[in-house]
């Protein structure tokens, strides 16, 4: 029996090795559950793969239209492309979805201020910190634009 359980753990291992490895396990396993492949996505950002990353968003969202954390992570992928106004749309959308999504909201102004657009930077970053009042980036960002930058 132990030696059962012990080969049975040491082929899970082999397949965790990875955050890849795990996620694309997950997404065969499970080919219709978009959790799976936003996790997998992440995996392929985290090892700055963002086309591939944002293909699986994009599977993500197509099997799960609704999935406000696909939009906030494509959004972050197209941001880092330089893909600004795509970065825009997809967090908007999930805003849409979701209006207290405050990782949405500080990352709509982060674009905003890029664009020099400060005043709707702003208020995306301070309503990120109404909605979570203990996030240190938001408030950084907003102290940061008071002194200009």
């Amino acid at each position: 029996m132990f030696v059962l359980l012990f080969t049975a753990a040491f082929f899970r291992n082999i397949v965790w090795e990875t955050e890849l490895k795990l996620w694309k396990d997950v997404v065969m396993k499970s080919p219709e559950k978009g959790m799976g492949y936003n996790d997998l996505g992440l995996a392929y950002y985290y090892q700055g793969q963002l086309d591939e990353a944002i293909k699986e968003y994009m599977t993500a969202l197509r099997i799960k239209p609704n999935y406000v954390k696909a939009y906030n992570n494509l959004g972050i992928a197209y941001f880092d492309k330089g893909r600004i106004d795509e970065a825009i749309k997809q967090y908007t959308t999930a805003l849409k979805i979701k209006s207290d999504y405050a990782q949405a909201h500080y990352n709509l102004g982060n674009v905003y201020k890029i664009k020099g657009l400060k005043d709707k930077a702003r208020e995306e970053f301070e309503t990120a910190l109404r909605l979570k009042p203990d996030n240190p980036k938001a408030l950084k960002a907003i102290e940061l634009l008071d002194n200009g930058f």
